[in-house]
């Protein structure tokens, strides 16, 4: 049997790993390089984490509205191929895998899982002395979104972003944006159609030394609810995270990522942490 708290699950999943999924943007840079797989040399990363987010919302029952607090947490892993077509053009694929658990008022509502087969391409369109610019763009191939009745389903969405960034050795100042669109699903209430989301992150990175550089900056994500049955209490389309981390490059072929976030706001709660692991053949 559905859980009653269902209904709610689908906009509001796609709201979350907008924000939480480390995979679906592109690696803001630790240098120059590291945005684009030198040509004709192939990298492969794998990537695990998991994220919680907490926030009051409004219940409707019999009584009428009252307060509830609603918290999902999700399980992400994945693994990803890049090559290097030439200097400026990078071809990359990767598959994907979510679990999600949410709750209501501290009660177990209910588990979903998905995944997803991406394809994409990032393009250096810019470079000079006063900053470079990178666009790329994602399509999921095969989905099986959290939430759906369809199972799996070719050409599920689509995301197209951009990154500029600028050395200024012992920093490197990025800002990427992306904005991505989802095909609509069937879902126990009826065929759901997701608002799109913009997500905006700012970074400073700071290189302590050649094998380790400290990571920093703030996400936002925009994204209509689209008229969830539990909107937040708190209202609004806009969440805010601060990030964290470090970069560690043990050996040449390798770099690894920890990397945390927490959510900006007082009625809101949670955070997550992730580690990645890159490694270029």
């Amino acid at each position: 049997m559905a859980p009653p708290s269902l209904p709610s699950l689908p906009p509001l999943a796609v709201v979350l790993l907008a924000g939480l999924s480390l995979p679906a943007r592109a690696q803001l840079p630790l240098s120059i390089e590291a945005l684009l797989v030198q040509d004709h040399r192939l990298s492969a990363t794998v990537i695990a984490g998991r994220s919680s987010h907490r926030e009051p919302v409004l219940a409707r029952g019999p009584a009428g509205a009252s307060l509830a607090w609603r918290e999902f947490t999700v399980d992400q892993s994945g693994f990803g191929l890049r090559y290097g077509v030439s200097p400026r053009l990078e071809l990359n694929a990767r598959y994907e895998h979510n679990s999600l658990h949410w709750t209501l008022d501290g009660g177990s509502a209910g588990r979903d899982s998905g995944a997803r087969v991406v394809a994409g391409a990032n393009w250096l369109a810019l470079r000079g002395s006063a900053g470079s610019l990178l666009l790329d763009v994602r399509l999921d191939a095969a989905a099986r979104t959290l939430g759906s009745l369809d199972g799996w389903q070719a050409a599920a969405g689509g995301s197209l972003g951009a990154t500029w960034y600028r050395p200024l050795d012992p920093v490197v100042l990025a800002v990427a944006a992306r904005y991505r669109e989802v095909r609509s699903r069937r879902t126990p209430l009826g065929t759901l159609q997701p608002a799109p989301a913009t997500t905006v992150d700012a970074s400073v990175n700071f290189a302590l030394n050649q094998q380790v550089t400290l990571l920093g900056g703030v996400a936002l994500v925009h994204q209509d609810e689209g008229g969830t049955p539990l909107p937040r209490a708190s209202g609004g389309s806009l969440r805010a995270s601060l990030m964290t981390g470090l970069a560690y490059q043990p050996v040449a072929p390798a770099t690894l990522f920890l990397r945390a976030r927490l959510p900006v706001g007082a009625s809101e709660g949670g955070g997550g942490i992730t580690a990645e692991l890159l490694y270029e053949f």
